[in-house]
């Protein structure tokens, strides 16, 4: 062998390769759950608001509030009717984006190219009256929605 030269054998070269691969692979599933985790977290918050609705909806009054955690990426969470137009004009410019994105559905995440909104999936919020379309700004990493039910209603209004 001459000096300076470095010798390899196959089975050295193969394991590299083997680790570099592996490595890989390791960082790709990683970034893949990262990127579902917002998406995740869009359901979960959905889901959430949801089973608020339904305990409400279950009683005869009610006058709560539903405050959580922002998923990442929201700056604005929209409900009602897209036949309707916005309660008022501040969500007026978040109405029109979201009828261009979606065609139905009462429960928006805004902007509409957030991960919430990934797949175009559509989210609807059973025993709500059928409302104005409004939107909730996020405020220090939270949304807050007021739910409300009297003993004559038959479905919860949100606000």
């Amino acid at each position: 062998m001459k000096r300076g030269q470095i010798h390899l054998s196959f089975a050295m070269i193969f394991s590299i390769i083997v680790i570099i691969a592996t490595v890989a692979v390791a960082f790709y599933v990683v970034n893949y759950f990262l990127k579902t985790s917002t998406g995740v977290s869009c359901k979960l918050f959905h889901r959430d608001l949801q089973d608020r609705i339904t305990t409400a909806w279950n009683g005869e009054i009610t006058q709560d509030t539903f405050s959580e955690a922002a998923p990442s990426g929201v700056s604005a969470v929209c409900i009602g009717s897209l036949n309707e137009g916005p309660l008022n004009s501040q969500d007026r410019d978040k109405y029109q984006a979201i009828k261009e994105y979606f065609h139905k559905g009462n429960f928006f995440f805004y902007p509409t190219d957030s991960e919430c909104d990934s797949g175009n999936i559509v989210y609807n919020l059973d025993h709500i009256a059928a409302t104005r379309f409004f939107c909730k700004d996020v405020e220090q990493g939270k949304i807050s929605i007021t739910l409300n039910k009297g003993l004559s209603d038959s479905l919860v209004t949100l606000s």
